[in-house]
């Protein structure tokens, strides 16, 4: 466990030796844990996406400030969900003070990449409502 959050540790070394059996293990325990959290993200783009067209439709403060606290709480979730991930094996990483910056480039790297990309699909998702009540 990460003693300074709280959160679960996923140690994912890139320098361990596995047998093929041993990676399929690895595979099928990643993809069983994966999938179910990406569609739960999923219905979260569609949140909102309905937010985006709600606010477009009738636009209101109230609107505009809930979609920006579940906007700021995503991309905040995604990177408490990213930092879980500490990658062992990587080019200069060896003290805990560069392993420290990796990890923190990783996480910040990909909870922007998955926030980027669910705020393109929300906004398609409300502009397709738009085009086609």
């Amino acid at each position: 466990m990460d003693t300074e959050s709280g959160a679960e540790e996923i140690v994912v070394d890139l320098r361990a030796k596995k047998t093929e059996a041993g990676w399929i293990v690895a595979s099928d325990k990643f993809w069983l844990a994966f999938t179910p959290k990406l569609f739960e993200w999923i219905g979260w783009v569609f949140i909102l996406g309905a937010l985006d067209y709600m606010s477009m439709a009738a636009p209101t403060i109230h609107l505009t400030l809930m979609k920006a606290v579940c906007v700021f709480s995503l991309q905040w979730y995604f990177m408490a969900f990213f930092w879980k991930f500490n990658v062992k094996g990587l080019p200069f990483g060896n003290s805990p003070r560069s392993s420290l910056i990796w990890r923190g480039c990783i996480a910040f790297v990909l909870s922007f990449g998955f926030w980027f990309a669910a705020q393109g699909v929300a906004g398609q998702i409300a502009a397709f409502q738009v085009a086609h009540p």
